[in-house]
């Protein structure tokens, strides 16, 4: 078999592979900025294999694997007209992410039953446990406070935007009350 045929054929062999694990991705237990970092790392390595993955996809693969928690704000992106950057999305999942935490310090992403299985191979070494990697939960937290006060900074920094733009993290004007009486005021007017 020639070179060239052997090397195309572990090329289309590595993309479906990628593109396979690509559509398997889910968030699970990860935080969400570990979940987007490993989504577009997938991505990355189709694009060096010669295969890239366009936004739509991306995107689309995104919200496929995000998870029930993040399903109000998948339901609002696929309600646009346009299409979304994955540099806005990514913004958006973060910060629904950390609201999502306001409301509820107990807020675990991780599902009940993947909680249960974890428990019950606590003596099974982790994967990043496996690998040597130093993970730890206390560095995503901080990262994912880092890029929302980036967010917040560029947000202040881009015309037309105030702070009360980022009291929700959907951005969604809330109208203000309507008054229930008025008041006027009449001068040089004596009632006795």
């Amino acid at each position: 078999m020639p070179r060239s045929v052997a090397f195309a054929n572990k090329s289309a062999t590595q993309i479906l592979s990628l593109r396979e694990k690509l559509s398997r991705t889910k968030r699970d237990s990860r935080p969400v900025a570990e979940y987007l970092q490993l989504v577009k790392s997938i991505a990355e390595e189709l694009s060096l294999c010669g295969s890239p993955v366009n936004d739509v996809d991306l995107i689309f693969h995104v919200l496929g694997g995000i998870g029930s928690e993040f399903r109000d704000i998948a339901a609002a992106i696929h309600a646009r007209d346009t299409v979304i950057s994955f540099d806005e999305l990514q913004d958006k999942l973060l910060d629904h992410e950390l609201y999502l935490k306001q409301i509820d310090p107990n807020f675990d992403p991780t599902p009940v039953t993947a909680n249960h299985v974890r428990k019950a191979n606590s003596s099974r070494p982790s994967y990043h446990q496996q690998q040597g990697n130093s993970y730890n939960p206390i560095q995503f937290s901080l990262l994912t406070i880092v890029l929302s006060f980036q967010r917040t900074l560029r947000a202040l920094s881009t015309p037309h935007h105030t702070i009360s733009h980022l009291r929700h993290p959907y951005n969604l004007e809330i109208p203000s009350p309507k008054p229930k009486c008025s008041v006027s005021f009449v001068t040089n007017m004596v009632t006795m």
